[in-house]
């Protein structure tokens, strides 16, 4: 039929503007440009954890970043991408993607946490990724580990995941470079989570982005309770592979 056949056209032209893309590992290979240095081989916990004695930094717990050191990993992460595929600006800033009051602390049993340091209404606006670091590739994701202190480097490792975010829905590989990496996932209390997507607010409101680089309180929140989210609403788990991790 003629809709068979412009379908299959279709197809035909979006294989050729993914032909850097076809593989068992399409995002392995450096999309950015210059020297790959190929910190670590095999799964991120298999390569990067071990490589970087993770779990002896673990051992201990971790201390609440200042902004000092989020200013550092922006900086790090834009030098390496570069000023134009940086998706946090051209340059390091301050801030974070919060748009309520928010109070970091450590949760008993997790380790740091986030919580409410005032009460938040159903359907309020709560995170957005302005401060969240986007690699399309596995080797500027890896570089960008070398250039920051070991500690930090497994900081990221522990906070960092793979969303289809990119341009078209492709996969890419998010570190969150603000207090947001410090919410944990209603699983492991085996409650509901109380933060999440909300994409009629985010039309309502007129944010520029997809809906998923938002989050919203799904419920009334108390002044300090635990925001918790649902990692498997965003991340892949099997993703790492097509980063050659």
């Amino acid at each position: 039929s003629e809709d068979s056949e412009d379908s299959e056209d279709k197809d035909s032209e979006d294989d050729d503007d993914d032909d850097d893309l076809i593989g068992e590992v399409p995002y392995a290979a450096d999309t950015i440009g210059g020297f790959d240095v190929d910190t670590f081989t095999g799964t991120v916990f298999q390569g990067g954890w071990k490589m970087y004695e993770c779990e002896a930094i673990f051992s201990s717990d971790r201390p609440i970043h200042d902004e000092a050191a989020w200013l550092l990993m922006r900086g790090a992460y834009v030098g390496i991408v570069g000023p134009d595929n940086s998706s946090i600006g051209r340059t390091a800033s301050r801030g974070d993607g919060f748009s309520v009051k928010v109070r970091a602390e450590m949760a008993p049993g997790k380790g740091r946490g986030d919580f409410a340091a005032e009460p938040i209404p159903a359907t309020a606006l709560v995170w957005s990724s302005d401060q969240s670091a986007f690699f399309t590739d596995g080797p500027s994701y890896r570089r960008f580990l070398a250039s920051i202190p070991k500690d930090m480097a497994c900081d990221v490792i522990q906070w960092a995941y793979v969303a289809n975010l990119g341009k078209g829905g492709r996969p890419v590989i998010c570190a969150d470079l603000d207090g947001g990496s410090y919410m944990n996932s209603s699983w492991e209390d085996g409650v509901e989570n109380n933060l999440g997507f909300n994409c009629e607010r985010v039309k309502t409101l007129g944010l520029k982005d997809s809906c998923f680089h938002y989050l919203f309180a799904l419920r009334d929140i108390e002044e300090g309770e635990e925001m918790l989210v649902n990692y498997g609403d965003f991340a892949d788990p099997d993703g790492w592979s097509l980063f050659g991790m």
